[in-house]
């Protein structure tokens, strides 16, 4: 039996887009982290922290680059960019040079 791939092709260059994605995300946070002024973190805090955001990433990323439905890229990149707002709005309440502290 003749595989197609014409089906699969597309569903596994948005999945290996969305693992590179996730991954540029986790390997920038370090860097991220030292332009915010935070100190560095334990290797063991960095790599479990890296890994629930990577595997939280993936599916995210994937279902907002998927084709299918407009509705469902839709409401992922609207929680994205909600939860990157209050990610940003965390950092600033947290960070030194925050207006509240």
């Amino acid at each position: 039996m003749p595989q197609d791939n014409s089906v699969t092709s597309p569903k596994l260059k948005r999945l290996w887009v969305s693992v590179a994605l996730a991954a540029v995300f986790v390997l920038c946070a370090p860097l991220m982290q030292r332009f915010l002024g935070f100190g560095s973190f334990p290797l063991r805090t960095q790599i479990s922290s890296c890994a629930i955001v990577f595997a939280l990433l993936v599916p995210a990323f994937w279902v907002a680059l998927s084709p299918r439905s407009d509705v469902t890229r839709s409401i992922a990149l609207v929680v994205l960019a909600v939860i990157l707002v209050l990610a940003g709005v965390i950092c600033l309440w947290l960070h030194p040079w925050s207006l509240h502290t």
